[in-house]
């Protein structure tokens, strides 16, 4: 859920990145009959990101 993104200075980081390894199942939607949004209200490259790093934990599984 979005509220389990903990805030990083006051705002919610999502990182997408391709997948760190292969998947032998199809990743499918849990609802897929329930639509499904996403609002990008920014996108930074490499450089903009470098005092984001730190603070910006690894994904666990």
């Amino acid at each position: 859920m979005p509220a389990d993104i903990p805030a990083v200075n006051g705002t919610r980081v999502v990182v997408i990145d391709p997948p760190s390894y292969v998947r032998s199942f199809p990743a499918g939607r849990r609802f897929p009959m329930m639509p499904a949004t996403l609002r990008v209200s920014a996108a930074h490259g490499p450089d903009t990101l470098t005092g984001w790093r730190p603070h910006i934990a690894a994904a666990t599984r």
